[in-house]
């Protein structure tokens, strides 16, 4: 039982050293957007508009099988892509 002990404690130490250099990897650096009124800060800001739920939307668009399946999922599709659209002109 000892050995399986210690391989356990093993693994559990070799997955949290990997969590976290994960977790350092992939740490997103800081905002560096300006707060003035230009053209450029504006293109900037445009771009981080939270297109999750369009990616999202179009992952799920290629996985329905039936007809109906994939009239709903291209509405999805195209709801996502008025939200990211909205969210473009209100920045």
């Amino acid at each position: 039982m000892k050995t399986f002990q210690k391989i356990a404690t093993l693994v559990v130490v070799v997955l949290l050293l990997a969590t976290g250099y994960g977790l350092f990897r992939t740490k997103s650096q800081p905002d560096t957007v300006a707060n003035t009124d230009s053209a450029a800060s504006r293109t900037q800001a445009a771009l981080q508009v939270d297109q999750s739920s369009l990616w999202t939307a179009r992952w799920l668009a290629q996985m329905p099988t039936s007809a109906e399946e994939r009239q709903v999922a291209e509405d999805a599709l195209q709801l996502a892509d008025k939200e990211m659209e909205i969210g473009r002109a209100h920045v």
